[in-house]
């Protein structure tokens, strides 16, 4: 039984270094001007009644791998009614060209007003409505092909979809610190769950209100926390957060991860828990007795 299991951790190492090695692949291919898999190939309808609307943000510092992240969103295998870059008023001239020529494959550019990381989704929510399918992504990622279909593909009703989500956890009242909340399982979905925005999240037709827009009270209470302010609003809506059944890998360009936030939110006592404290001590706890189902 113990070589069993031993074999089995090998066996998940390779495949887990082999993933990596391909998405570095892919990298160096497109770096050169090579990239596999373009011209973009054909996708199909995504079958939905109401638009699909996908959103990704960006600024300067991540812009040297904004045009492949851009690439992959553009080369599903479920084509959206819309792929947008929303960047800030100050960053349009900055973009690299390579992102700019991507506006003939389908691409959308817009610029807003700097609202940080909610450009993600707040300028989309009030310009397309409440009452369509918005999807959010990560600028810094690689996308897999099937990466859209997997979101839209669930079947779950009043349930915000993620690739990646944790449970948060309270006793009276009190809510544990964050990196003691578990990973919610793979197609499950809980009115305690915490979406992580890291692998694409999908926002179904009437999943949030109005009040979601409120950058003034998001950026004094989750200042770059948008995830944190997303799920409760989704919670206090009415909404589970569910995490996907076949979850995409979580695979950063080489280098990305160098300016990334997570490493300072996800610190004991900091970002996330100091933004988890300060939306109970406002709104209250969103649900106070539900279970993963």
């Amino acid at each position: 039984m113990r070589q069993w299991l031993k074999g089995f951790r090998i066996l998940r190492v390779c495949v887990r270094h082999a993933r990596k090695m391909q998405v570095q692949g892919i990298y160096l291919l497109m770096r050169l001007g090579l990239p596999p898999g373009f011209p973009f190939r054909a996708a199909e309808c995504h079958g939905r009644p109401q638009p699909v609307i996908v959103s990704v943000t960006s600024y300067p510092p991540r812009f040297r791998w904004l045009a492949l992240t851009l690439r992959c969103l553009l080369n599903q295998s479920v084509k959206a009614d819309r792929v947008i870059l929303w960047v800030a008023h100050a960053d349009r001239d900055l973009l690299p060209r390579a992102v700019v020529k991507l506006q003939a494959h389908g691409l959308t550019i817009k610029s807003t007003e700097d609202l940080k990381s909610y450009k993600k989704l707040i300028p989309a929510l009030q310009c397309y409505g409440f009452d369509v399918n918005h999807v959010i992504a990560d600028d810094d990622m690689y996308y897999p092909r099937h990466w859209l279909a997997t979101l839209l593909d669930d079947k779950a009703e009043s349930a915000i979809v993620c690739h990646f989500a944790r449970v948060w956890r309270e006793d009276k009242g009190v809510i544990d610190t964050y990196l003691q909340w578990p990973e919610l399982p793979p197609g499950a979905a809980s009115s305690h769950g915490l979406l992580i925005g890291l692998g694409g999240v999908w926002f179904p037709p009437g999943s949030l209100g109005e009040a979601v827009c409120d950058y003034a009270l998001a950026c004094r209470l989750c200042p770059s926390q948008d995830d944190i302010w997303f799920t409760w609003h989704a919670l206090m809506n009415g909404y589970k957060i569910k995490r996907s059944a076949v979850s995409v890998p979580r695979f950063s360009w080489p280098g990305a991860d160098v300016v990334a936030l997570s490493k300072t939110n996800n610190a004991p006592g900091q970002g996330n828990d100091q933004a988890i404290g300060r939306m109970v001590r406002h709104y209250g706890l969103p649900v106070l007795s539900a279970h993963t189902s």
